[in-house]
């Protein structure tokens, strides 16, 4: 759904343009516990000077991005992982795909990478060598879950999201899965990102979703006293140390200190975002443009040198190591990456 949501905000666009913590750890992490990236200490200076590296030519789409003890791990279509150890400069291919789908997120979390697909689990600590494959849950799992979106690892527990409001925990990849139901059935609203800070899990979504909770097996309190409607579209959340922001479809922007009050954030021009992450005191967001701000909120300023325009696509971010590194994909379905070093 998620992609067939951006395919659709992206022909609009174009159509216009014509005219006229030990706590949670995502696919944007960067090992420090905050989730989307993090870590404070200065403000960046380089942003306008992305490099796209060369990549393997059998690279495929990719969707998402981690970092973890000095590596970098994407993941993208039929199972594939790439890596980088040199900050986002030079990438490989594990020589076997760790699923037949596609890689849906990968966090870094207790010392090793997991991953997911629409119905498995992998993890290493060597990215570039063998993955332990599992199955999410066993027989019976809700249909729901036939194909999985968000993924962290909050306090202990590992949290994936399916559609309709599904969410399954466990403390272990290698125990027993519990599901829960966190919104009504009947509003489909599908989770697309998962953050943690200041003892809140944050979950959001699309048609309007944000719903939060102290931990997966606790209740949770889905907000409706929100200034977005219900055709908003969040695709992704951070914490950054004070702060929950989410980003979406069609410039969706929010941020919140305290996850029951929500505050829209200023217009940037209307893109379809799909990831964001914070580090060096700067919040990145990335879609088919990519645009940064060290006060989210104030209006986010664009990349004017962005490497992902019409032709091409970021599908996540993360910060790791001083570096930003986005990944996604080019209209030829090829992988593409582009990184920036900051002071």
């Amino acid at each position: 759904m998620k992609q067939a949501i951006k395919f659709n905000l992206l022909v609009a666009i174009l159509g216009i343009a014509l005219v006229s913590f030990v706590g949670c750890k995502d696919d944007n992490d960067d090992g420090n516990g905050n989730g989307n990236g993090g870590g404070g200490g200065g403000t960046t200076t380089s942003l306008s000077d992305w490099t796209v590296p060369t990549v393997p030519n059998d690279l495929k789409e990719l969707f998402c991005v981690a970092y973890g003890n000095g590596t970098f791990v994407a993941g993208g279509q039929k199972g594939q992982i790439a890596y980088s150890t040199d900050n986002g400069k030079t990438w490989s291919i594990n020589p076997e795909p760790v699923f037949t789908s596609s890689v849906k997120k990968i966090v870094y979390a207790e010392g090793k990478f997991i991953a997911i697909s629409a119905e498995k689990i992998a993890y290493t600590s060597d990215p570039g060598g063998t993955w332990t494959i599992k199955t999410i849950l066993p027989d019976g799992y809700p249909d729901a879950y036939k194909n999985s979106y968000a993924f962290a690892y909050c306090g202990g527990y590992y949290i994936i999201s399916g559609r309709d409001g599904w969410i399954a925990y466990s403390t272990t990849l290698d125990g027993t899965w519990t599901t829960k139901q966190i919104t009504a059935s009947e509003t489909r609203q599908t989770i697309h990102g998962i953050a943690y800070g200041n003892g809140s899990i944050v979950a959001v979504g699309i048609r309007g979703l944000i719903a939060h909770a102290t931990t997966p097996d606790g209740t949770w309190t889905v907000v409706s006293d929100h200034p977005f409607d219900d055709k908003a579209y969040f695709f992704d959340v951070v914490f950054t140390g004070t702060t929950f922001v989410t980003v979406g479809g069609d410039v969706t922007i929010g941020y919140a200190t305290n996850p029951n009050s929500w505050t829209k954030g200023k217009a940037v021009p209307p893109m379809d975002l799909a990831s964001v992450a914070f580090g060096k005191n700067t919040l990145v967001t990335v879609g088919n443009a990519t645009y940064y701000t060290n006060d989210h909120t104030s209006t986010w300023k664009i990349i004017p040198n962005s490497p992902f325009a019409s032709t091409k696509y970021a599908e996540g971010v993360c910060f790791g190591n001083n570096t930003f590194v986005a990944v996604g994909y080019a209209s030829e379905g090829k992988g593409s990456i582009a990184y920036t070093t900051v002071k």
